[in-house]
């Protein structure tokens, strides 16, 4: 299978695969009206369960705490849970085995380390929120089972085929709570929550501030969301809105805004702060087992601690899911990696029904064991939806969103800001910070090389900004986006205020820790053309002409930012940008030229009007002689080729040898089996290929004498021809060997080719590397400090070829580095087509560690 074949398989396939013996509908419909009765019915149900017995795995007390509990810490958690049945022993909870409370808003306690008793579970802090939306995924997914397994036990009629509705509250019309909420005699009902909401005021008429509705909030979030081109910038703001927005609405943050006070009827409460509704907050910690609640402020669903045991929370996940559902199946969609869950380990740990009916604990990955089984139940959930808004059926290519995952994404530029906080505005209003980065590319070109008019495959430029702020603090951050030198004179709320038509992104912030003034670390990630452009669609009138006349000024400029905030503890401590080509639309054509590839590996090109229009254009005329050209299927070939050094009983079960198979063996059997894709190995992995070499040299010269490692070797092939490859030993990354009788000989000196394959330059143990045309081969190998270097050699229907260029007829090379510890052969005298995979060779290392004989 060529690399065109495995685009154009795919060009009709999605992104997720559905099991649709259940179907999730909008609650407004016939069918979703008939859902929402049976999730009353269990709800009632469970909370019974719970009342019977409070530590009832499928009672509503315990599935509501696998989100979150009104306990301030572990010791806290482990002590109530086993107080109260949910737990065998609080040692479970204190060594982080527990179900319990484990969203991912909760990073900063798990993270904390108080010794052997009480081990911090989670390495890192600051990017736990990449899990937000694959967690809640698999959470709804198991509660979905729960309450299906509690109705199907009171024989209820339509259990065996139920599924959550969902409430879509962004859309005019369906922005009032289903009646079933606000009926005080429901199970349904919760007083805690937003009078307002209780009482039907639609979303359209609270007001968030002067001029802001929560509607006008939340569909301006979700717009900003849905442009994104990268999973983490649209998982971290659809987390903040409209996911978060809606939690502080429904908690009843805005009650007390005075012109929202008017709405409220005479019989309702004018406050969600009123002694009554902060009873019925005491309430539900009481009936929880938890000792107080008082420091909570709202309702249930403005804390995170106590969310879930509103059944408001439950719809409107179902719809933030749906969400997700939704961008996959747009132009915009990219896959979550096993690498950004590797390095952000979390806890997918849920108490569901087992098959044989038994109350059972479901772990898919504790604290980061096995990310696979997650994403896997990620990209194939149990269930489907009624629709997806405004896009087809059919999603982005599968096989091709694989080529743009973060271990195959350059880095463009990073910026160190050592924790430096906002500062005080002239007027006292607001905190800020003027930002420039260390890109060197201006507005204008960032949008140039975005434009989807102008190129087939645009390129997109991510911001990637770590901060660290308080846990309880819901203050909001805005990000403006401008022209550096202009932007950093923004010195007070009046300046800025001046400036409003600016691009900007506004991150309503959660309140992640109730009462906690502990600091925890957390990033927020957006893609800057697509802000801009989103406030170019949105902007009308005058407002839309400031905006034009401050690019046609300011556009020239390098890009800058500014947070502003009132949070008075705000810090930052990077900025990193990422450059990504959008590779979405390709099917046939398998020679596509890798844009970001080429400017990424030259990034002086970045300052380059002329290179940056036209990459591929600007490569043709500048080409040195032997310049080999990168193409998308070299990304390909790297990912196929590591699923199968990651995977090697494939190899084993005779799996085809191409790595274009191997990708579509992942995409069609691997992905929903769990297997490990192998991006998170790629992007840890040490590379030994020498990077001062113009063509892939082993420097293992690093290698101490008494240290050995080995490999797996790894032998795919996409051609008819049958190359052989070896290795033979060279001085340095240049291919210089010795003679026989000592001479010291560099690629292109006459007899270089005898001398490299005399036998004792050969290096035994990599000789023979073959496979047939069928399927890949695979062996091991060790290797020492006396290795040295080691270069490869090609023997193709009885002509040799190097990778060096000087020592080939054809004066080029043919071997590439097609990633780390990878390298193709290309086998055709003269070039061929230059893609580089007709025989491929991939090495995964093991540790370097003391040799047997030094032992």
């Amino acid at each position: 299978m060529s690399f065109s074949q495995l685009a154009e398989r795919f060009s009709e396939a999605s992104m997720e695969t559905f099991d649709t013996s259940f179907v999730r509908h909008n609650v407004k419909t016939e069918a979703g009206q008939q859902a929402l009765k049976l999730y009353e019915t269990a709800v009632g149900l469970m909370k019974q369960r719970s009342a019977d017995n409070a530590g009832d795995p499928l009672g509503w007390n315990y599935q509501a705490g696998i989100h979150g509990t009104f306990e301030p810490d572990r010791q806290s958690l482990a002590t109530w849970a086993a107080t109260n049945g949910y737990v065998k022993s609080a040692d479970d909870v204190l060594l982080g085995n527990t179900a319990l409370m484990n969203c991912t808003h909760f990073a900063t306690m798990w993270g904390k380390d108080d010794g052997n008793t009480s081990p911090a579970v989670i390495s890192r802090q600051d990017d736990s929120g990449i899990n937000f939306l694959s967690w809640h995924r698999l959470y709804l997914q198991s509660f979905e089972e729960v309450a299906r397994t509690v109705l199907q036990a009171a024989g209820i009629q339509g259990a065996d085929t139920w599924a959550l509705p969902y409430w879509e509250y962004t859309k005019q019309g369906e922005d009032i709570i289903p009646e079933p909420f606000r009926d005080t005699s429901s199970p349904l009902h919760e007083a805690s929550r937003s009078v307002l909401i209780n009482e039907g005021i639609s979303l359209s008429n609270i007001l968030i501030r002067e001029g802001i509705t929560v509607l006008d909030s939340i569909q301006t979030g979700l717009n900003t969301a849905q442009a994104q081109t990268s999973f983490k910038s649209f998982n971290e703001l659809l987390n903040a809105n409209p996911h978060g927005t809606m939690h502080v609405a429904l908690g009843g943050l805005y009650d007390s805004i005075a012109e929202n006070q008017a709405l409220a009827s005479p019989s309702g409460q004018k406050s969600i702060s009123n002694d009554d509704v902060n009873l019925a907050l005491q309430d539900t910690a009481k009936a929880l087992g938890a000792s107080d609640a008082s420091g909570f402020p709202f309702g249930l669903m403005y804390n995170v601690e106590g969310a879930a045991f509103d059944p408001i929370f439950w719809i409107h996940h179902s719809y933030i899911d749906k969400l997700l559902s939704d961008w996959n199946f747009s132009d915009k969609a990219s896959y979550l990696s096993t690498s950004e869950l590797t390095n952000n380990p979390w806890n997918y740990q849920f108490f569901a029904p087992s098959t044989s009916g038994s109350e059972d604990s479901t772990t898919f990955s504790q604290w980061g064991a096995d990310p696979t089984r997650a994403l896997s139940s990620l990209y194939s959930p149990n269930y489907t939806y009624d629709q997806l808004d405004e896009f087809t059926e059919k999603g982005p290519n599968p096989a091709t969103l694989l080529l743009e995952l973060p271990s195959y994404r350059p880095i463009a530029s990073q910026k160190n800001l050592n924790n430096i906080s906002l500062t005080t505005l002239e007027d006292n209003k607001l905190f800020t910070q003027a930002i420039t980065t260390n890109l060197p590319l201006s507005i204008d070109q960032i949008l140039d090389l975005s434009d989807t008019t102008k190129k087939t495959n645009p390129i997109s430029i991510e911001i990637d900004l770590d901060y660290k702020i308080k846990m309880n603090s819901s203050e909001k951050i805005t990000i403006i986006i401008g022209g550096a030198e202009q932007i950093s004179q923004l010195t007070s709320q009046e300046k800025i205020n001046q400036f409003n038509f600016l691009p900007s992104l506004t991150i309503d912030l959660f309140p992640m820790g109730g009462g906690s003034e502990m600091r925890m670390d957390a990033s927020i990630s957006f893609d800057i053309a697509a802000a801009i452009n989103q406030k170019l669609t949105e902007t009308r009138g005058a407002a839309r002409e400031q905006l034009n006349n401050y690019l046609s000024t300011y556009g020239s400029e390098k890009l800058g930012i500014i947070i502003s905030s009132a949070a008075n503890d705000l810090t930052l401590s990077q900025l990193t940008t990422t450059i990504n080509q959008n590779l979405k639309t390709i099917n046939s054509n398998g020679g596509t030229f890798d844009d970001a590839a080429y400017l990424a590996g030259n990034p002086n090109l970045l300052s380059d009007s002329v290179a940056l229009s036209d990459p591929e254009a600007f490569f043709n005329t500048n080409r040195t002689t032997g310049e080999i050209a990168p193409f998308v299927n070299f990304r390909a070939a790297a990912v196929g080729m590591r699923y199968l050094t990651t995977n090697p009983e494939l190899i084993k079960d005779g799996i085809s040898a191409s790595p274009y198979d191997a990708i579509s063996n992942f995409l069609d059997f691997g992905q929903r089996a769990g297997l490990a894709l192998g991006d998170a190995q790629e992007l840890s992995a040490k590379n030994w290929l020498d990077s001062n070499a113009n063509s892939p040299v082993f420097n293992f010269s690093a290698l101490g004498s008494d240290e050995s490692m080995t490999a797996d070797i790894v032998i795919g092939r996409d051609a008819d021809y049958a190359p052989t490859v070896g290795f033979f030993s060279v001085l340095d990354s240049t291919g210089t060997v010795e003679a026989k009788n000592g001479r010291l000989l560099s690629p292109g000196d006459e007899d270089y080719a005898k001398e490299a394959l005399r036998y004792n330059n050969i290096f035994d143990s990599l000789t023979g590397l073959t496979t047939d045309s069928d399927e890949a081969s695979i062996k091991t190998v060790t290797f020492n400090g006396e290795t040295g270097y080691l270069a490869p050699y090609a023997i193709v229907s009885g002509q040799t070829f190097f990778g060096f260029a000087d020592a080939n007829e054809d004066g080029i090379s043919h071997f590439y580095q097609l990633g780390k510890n990878l390298f193709g052969l290309e086998d055709i005298f003269g070039g061929g087509d230059a893609d580089y995979d007709d025989l491929l060779i991939s090495f995964n290392f093991s540790s370097a560690e003391p040799s047997v004989a030094a032992v």
